[in-house]
């Protein structure tokens, strides 16, 4: 059941002022409309009736309906259930974007050693392929194989600044759904300083769907972009293991 909306009459209140006994008036705040409120499940087992007015990955801030307080509440201090489901809800729950992947070749060397890239010419006595943002000349004396259709990740192939000029080519300036799936092309090259250029940019041409979660993902991308540096870091990391 949700609670009824407080009469109007309540809407102002009295207020006598201690210097000068004057009546004074002030106005509160008008309560959330029934389909704004929600019961809020508490880690400790007690809830609260009320509204969510505000949200960022850390914590919610709560208004409540009893006498319209407010609170912030971090996440840690709901109920996992509900904190999930709204935190799924807001887009602050790690969905990672799948890393870009391009169709290449491997280059299997005489007497061991492979080169994994893009083939770009096989005109005169070498091999001409793309690999690690560069082009490198492979002599065909030194191959003993070529394999086709591997899958290597784009930027084991192609710099972030090419990857993003293809995809920027790509997109429709205006239009929302086109800047958001520009914004998780780009979080997939882990640019996430120009992810969070197209998903304001999503936001500002009026997105009409699931604008809360992208406005989640608009906040954890803006985190990831001031460690762009180790992001970059722990993925080579990972790429050379």
């Amino acid at each position: 059941a949700r609670t009824s909306a407080r009469p109007a009459a309540a809407q102002e209140r009295p207020l006598l002022d201690p210097a000068t006994g004057q009546t004074l008036r002030f106005q509160v705040p008008p309560p959330p409309s029934p389909e704004e409120v929600l019961l809020l499940q508490l880690r400790d087992g007690s809830v609260r009736w009320g509204s969510i007015v505000a949200h960022d990955p850390e914590l919610i801030d709560f208004t409540l309906l009893s006498n319209g307080g407010q609170a912030r509440v971090p996440w840690t201090l709901l109920d996992p259930r509900q904190a999930e489901e709204l935190r799924n809800k807001f887009g602050y729950v790690e969905i990672e974007a799948e890393e870009a992947l391009v169709d290449a070749e491997r280059l299997v060397l005489a007497g061991g050693g492979v080169v994994e890239g893009v083939i770009v010419s096989r005109e005169g006595d070498s091999f001409l392929v793309k690999t690690d943002g560069n082009l490198q000349m492979v002599p065909k004396r030194r191959v003993s194989s070529v394999e086709s259709g591997v899958r290597l990740p784009a930027l084991d192939v192609y710099s972030r600044e090419e990857l993003y000029g293809l995809y920027l080519a790509e997109a429709d300036p205006a239009s929302a759904d086109s800047q958001l799936a520009l914004a998780r092309r780009c979080e997939s090259i882990l640019d996430f300083v120009h992810a969070v250029v197209h998903f304001e940019k999503a936001l500002e041409l009026g997105l009409s769907v699931d604008v809360d979660k992208v406005t989640g993902m608009l906040a954890r991308a803006r985190l990831k972009a001031q460690h762009q540096e180790q992001l970059e870091y722990l993925r080579e990391a990972d790429r050379l293991r």
